[in-house]
């Protein structure tokens, strides 16, 4: 029987030569393939985005524990669900 891999998708993507250039570079420095590569950078940036929203987040709270900012209260339930148009001018509509 095959062995079964996981679902992957087809992706066509147009990069400068310089960048090309630069990833399979990489690629060799690191002993893997173009694809291989792509695909690491990808995985590790986002999980670095997550990691940056994180620290972000439980600074602030930290901030608003000892009082330094205080948190945003939500809107009251009637303008919770109403919504008023402001044209260029200020006139509401």
């Amino acid at each position: 029987m095959p062995e079964q891999r996981a679902p992957h998708v087809k992706l066509n993507l147009r990069l400068s030569p310089a960048l090309h250039r630069r990833l399979q570079q990489a690629a060799k420095r690191n002993n893997s393939n173009l694809q291989q590569e792509i695909t690491e950078r990808l995985e590790r940036s986002l999980d670095q985005n997550l990691e940056a929203a994180t620290a972000t987040a439980v600074f602030l709270d930290k901030l608003a524990s000892a009082g330094f900012i205080i948190p945003p209260k939500p809107p009251p339930k009637d303008e919770q669900s109403s919504f008023t148009a402001h044209p260029p001018g200020g006139v509401s509509v």
